[in-house]
């Protein structure tokens, strides 16, 4: 197995198992609250600091897959020919977009570190864990919009590879 399938795998995993533990620790609050009259106290953070993670790794593993979304009203009112340059600026824009909200997740996520700040109901679970995934996640959207999206597109533009990029398994991209 490649690095890059190993890559891909580990997200999809993470996604799994982070998802399969958030509806056990739910699933747990509930029969807790109504059979047993009382709450786990740090349940709701803890799905919450869970559900970031999940958030964020899809977003970068959408990107892997072609299943970003993307506005296509535009090639409505545009001839045909015009449409990859359409879509190479918008991927520009957006790989632009994942950089620069990578790096300021990152700032706030270093901002909290200096701070030492923790959830106040998860025992000693530092809040920078929270923004870890945003920061990753945008990074990997951008990268991934560079090397799936923009990188191929530029190369069968300038006619370095006429093949369609279309047949190629994500797995070959980053």
């Amino acid at each position: 197995m490649t690095v890059k399938k190993r890559f891909l795998a580990v997200e999809e995993y993470v996604i799994i198992v982070l998802f399969s533990a958030m509806i056990i620790i739910l699933a747990s609050q509930v029969f807790t609250r109504y059979v047993l009259s009382f709450t786990l106290p740090w349940a709701e953070q803890l799905t919450r600091v869970m559900f970031v993670w999940i958030t964020f790794a899809g977003i970068s593993l959408a990107v892997s897959k072609r299943m970003h979304l993307r506005v296509t009203a535009i090639t409505m009112i545009i001839p045909e020919r015009w449409h990859p340059r359409v879509f190479l600026v918008g991927d520009v824009i957006a790989a632009a977009f994942g950089f620069f909200m990578a790096y300021r997740i990152y700032l706030s996520m270093m901002d909290i570190m200096a701070r030492g700040q923790t959830f106040p109901v998860i025992w000693g679970m530092p809040t920078w864990v929270m923004y870890l995934p945003g920061a990753l996640g945008m990074l990997g959207f951008g990268l991934r919009m560079v090397f799936i999206n923009i990188v191929p597109a530029l190369r069968n533009w300038s006619g370095m590879n006429p093949e369609s990029d279309k047949e190629n398994d994500t797995i070959d991209h980053f």
